[in-house]
């Protein structure tokens, strides 16, 4: 089962999932890395190094992975207890991760974020360090970081969001209710 994909272009992308597996696309040939793990894996995102080459990020449950630019795995160490279901960032030393809540992966070294509107965020995504959202247990809350203080922004009781994503001015969410799949687009 594939959880999340990501990519730097249409020809260059990482699709992670169940039982570790993750696969990289590259002008229209597939190929497995080997994780050396069966975690499942939640989430991966890229983020842009000095040299223009991407660092790949994956939050792995109770872990956090680290895929080089040469596609080598290496384990970054988390709290105890610290559940990883999202990880967001735009530079390597500033992550957003979130399961049990959001943190921060600040300068190489783990710092809560103190805040109820995100105690139980599972889900960030953003597209600068001052426009973050994150998806807040029990689903129907998106929160907003605007660089200085998170809001929540309320929307139907009854929908459960699953995921999100943010590109310009628009914000969208995926989830359900009941039975029946929910798009809800958001616009700044």
């Amino acid at each position: 089962v594939i959880n999340k994909i990501w990519g730097s272009s249409s020809t260059d992308l990482y699709a992670v999932g169940s039982s570790g597996n993750i696969v990289y696309y590259k002008n229209g040939n597939w190929t497995k890395i080997e994780s050396g793990t069966s975690i499942d894996f939640q989430d991966i995102w890229g983020v842009e190094n000095k040299n223009g080459n991407f660092i790949k990020y994956i939050a792995a449950d109770n872990h956090m992975l680290k895929l080089d630019t040469d596609n080598k795995i290496s384990s970054i160490n988390v709290a105890q207890n610290m559940i990883l279901l999202s990880v967001w960032g735009r530079m390597p030393n500033l992550l957003y991760t979130a399961g049990n809540g959001a943190v921060l992966y600040k300068n190489y070294e783990w710092e809560s974020i103190s805040n109820s509107n995100v105690n139980h965020m599972y889900r960030v995504r953003g597209q600068g360090f001052n426009d973050v959202y994150g998806i807040s247990s029990p689903g129907n809350i998106i929160n907003h970081f605007n660089g200085y203080s998170w809001s929540s922004i309320e929307t139907e009781s009854e929908n459960k969001y699953w995921s999100l994503s943010v590109s310009g001015n628009t914000i969208v969410a995926v989830g359900y209710q009941l039975e029946q799949a929910v798009i809800t687009v958001l616009k700044k």
